[in-house]
């Protein structure tokens, strides 16, 4: 006999794979992957076909470059040899979707719990969460969080299976895509600690941890140079252009430097405290009616656990285990960078740089729900949050 808790689930869960195919069939977007993966067939770092728009590009000494990481346009090498495929990055997209909900899933598993109970907590993460609008289109920026997402849960699936050099290498890729993932080897080097009295051995995993992550660091660094000869990997982002804003704007944004604990208070709201907008009639400068659908965006949009309600429920995690402890851990650094980032993105359905951290707060979460069914208040905010999140993100996309 077929429960209703099922039938919901089944159709949540269509609904939304059939919508996520469509956004993603309907987005486009500039297509800079597509580009440079054809540039480095070709040998080159910089654009060699013409862009449909500028937007984030850099612009150095007569040519067009890409400032994100390299692996999504490697991984699109491929669709590159032969004919021209079109909207590659779509394809690509969806392997690397469906590579997630496979992780989602192992990793539910690998802390046994039910396979109902581990549909929901994929949801959860691809859908109640800020995850939502990166997965629902195939552009730049949100392929390579996806990406590097994919090669996160990778690292963590590997770390917990003691398999050190695999770990490093899905770290060491993921900061490929997302430079601040790079830190994420923080996680399988506390995780391949027992004990004082074998340090050795510990230094031994550790190493074969780190030889792929400082492979990568290189590559990130050499490819810095190659583009604008210069060793500094952050160098991209001070002469970006951003298209989004004056030049009087972009001068006073990197007055304090990318990095700055100035920073941190705003982003600290935009993060973690931001809500929704009231939608109301106009009434000059008096608000005093407010109209459906009541809700709207901001700039530059909703906060953590506005858009993931269901991740709450990590802070009450009361007995810290090795794992908790590894993701915990890892977290922190990775969140202050990102605090102390010169800004927090432009308007979206969730902080959609702390996609960087998801993977290791996904981990707290299974945490909390370890050895028990997931409750009924949980799959409530799963369900709620999902569309709430996907109104957003149609009133703002679409």
């Amino acid at each position: 006999m077929i429960s209703w808790e099922k039938i919901i689930l089944s159709i949540h869960l269509s609904v939304f794979c059939l919508l996520i195919i469509a956004f993603n069939t309907y987005f486009v977007g500039a297509l800079y992957y597509d580009l440079l993966a054809r540039s480095f067939i070709r040998g080159k770092t910089y654009f060699i076909d013409r862009l449909i728009n500028n937007t984030d590009v850099v612009y150095w000494q007569g040519r067009y470059y890409w400032p994100l990481g390299p692996l999504p346009a490697i991984l699109l090498t491929p669709f590159a040899l032969g004919p021209t495929i079109v909207h590659a990055q779509r394809y690509l997209q969806f392997f690397v979707l469906a590579g997630i909900v496979f992780l989602t899933y192992k990793l539910t598993r690998d802390y046994h719990f039910r396979k109902l109970d581990s549909w929901w907590l994929i949801a959860a993460f691809l859908f109640g969460s800020i995850l939502l609008q990166s997965i629902s289109q195939p552009p730049d920026w949100y392929l390579a969080h996806n990406v590097g997402v994919f090669f996160g849960l990778l690292g963590i699936i590997t770390s917990i299976r003691k398999r050190w050099l695999l770990a490093g290498i899905s770290f060491g890729l993921a900061s490929l895509a997302r430079e601040l993932m790079i830190l994420g080897v923080i996680f399988p080097i506390l995780l391949a600690w027992e004990n004082i009295s074998h340090w050795k051995s510990w230094l031994i995993r550790s190493i074969w941890i780190l030889i792929p992550v400082i492979t990568a660091s290189g590559i990130t660094i050499f490819y810095s140079h190659l583009r604008f000869g210069t060793f500094n990997p952050t160098r991209q982002h001070t002469i970006a252009d951003l298209a989004l804003i004056s030049p009087q704007e972009r001068n006073l944004l990197f007055h304090n430097g990318i990095f700055n604990i100035k920073y941190l208070p705003a982003n600290f709201y935009y993060y973690f405290i931001a809500t929704y907008d009231l939608v109301t009639e106009p009434q000059n400068n008096i608000i005093s009616v407010a109209k459906p659908p009541y809700i709207k965006l901001g700039y530059p949009g909703i906060s953590f656990f506005v858009a993931s309600p269901v991740f709450l429920y990590i802070f009450g995690l009361r007995k810290f285990r090795s794992l908790s402890l590894a993701s915990l851990i890892t977290i922190l650094p990775m969140t202050f960078i990102l605090l102390s980032l010169y800004w927090p993105g432009y308007k979206q359905v969730g902080p959609r740089y702390l996609i960087d951290i998801l993977p290791f707060v996904y981990l707290l979460l299974l945490e909390v729900f370890k050895n028990q069914h997931l409750p009924l208040v949980a799959k409530g905010l799963i369900i709620t949050s999902s569309w709430i999140n996907l109104y957003l993100f149609i009133h703002l996309w679409i």
